[in-house]
């Protein structure tokens, strides 16, 4: 049945794709090597711009990839590939894959509120994605006064092992998240893993609490989170226990 899902190529690609076939045999499509979403209005305010900004919001960067090369790094925010205006993540990802491996382009980006312009030269998308610490042992679950409700422990490699977490992903696993609280309403959940508080690197449970309970009572945190084989920026409402 119809579920009201739809799905569009736009007509140019869909014509690529078709001489690709035709003389090649396959699909040969440009490679950046990062991992992105849409900057939602509450994200746009975590990076200091006006809540109509758009562009898509790098999460993740790949080790020895065209991306990595380029100096893009996790926060930045791409908006626009060889001049084209990038508004979304989806529009990243067609702007790239729809550019011949080799090419050599312009990736504007945002960092830290300025402008820059960074040359990258794309690589081939894989046919497969590839899965891009010496680790305490894990505390009890501490609970982090300002992110109400959140329980944490070390990643070890027994649970690194369980969650299928990549090698890549360091941080604080979420052990906990009441029901209820501003961090259940914002998406946390058990499993998930906290790799960043407000741009902050976290290595371990201690730290995750160590640094969210420098964050200021009512002061949105933003953290980097790893969830289901992806890393998303989330934004979190906080409050110290009364």
């Amino acid at each position: 049945g119809n579920e009201g899902i739809g799905f569009a190529i736009p007509s140019n690609l869909a014509l690529e794709i078709g001489e690709q076939l035709i003389e090649k045999g396959r699909v040969v499509r440009g490679f950046l090597g990062v991992y992105a979403q849409n900057l939602t209005a509450s994200l746009a305010k975590q990076f200091d711009m006006p809540a109509d900004s758009r562009g898509a919001l790098i999460t993740g960067v790949e080790s020895n990839s065209p991306a990595s090369r380029a100096g893009i790094r996790v926060g930045d925010i791409i908006t626009s590939v060889e001049g084209k205006r990038i508004t979304s993540s989806r529009d990243l990802m067609m702007q790239v894959e729809g550019t011949s491996p080799g090419t050599k382009v312009s990736i504007g980006i945002l960092r830290d509120g300025t402008k820059e312009t960074l040359p990258a030269t794309l690589g081939q998308l894989p046919s497969a994605p590839t899965e891009t610490s010496t680790a305490a042992v894990a505390p009890p679950p501490a609970q982090n006064e300002a992110l109400a409700g959140v329980a944490v422990s070390d990643l070890t490699p027994a649970l690194r092992k369980e969650l299928k977490v990549p090698s890549t992903i360091d941080g604080a696993v979420i052990t906990e998240v009441a029901a209820g609280s501003d961090a259940y309403r914002a998406g946390l959940r058990p499993g998930d893993v906290i790799e960043q508080i407000d741009r902050k690197p976290v290595t371990s449970a201690r730290e995750a609490v160590r640094i969210g309970k420098s964050i200021k009572k009512d002061h949105p945190a933003l953290l980097l989170v790893w969830s289901e084989g992806v890393s998303l920026f989330v934004v979190v409402k906080t409050a110290r226990p009364g």
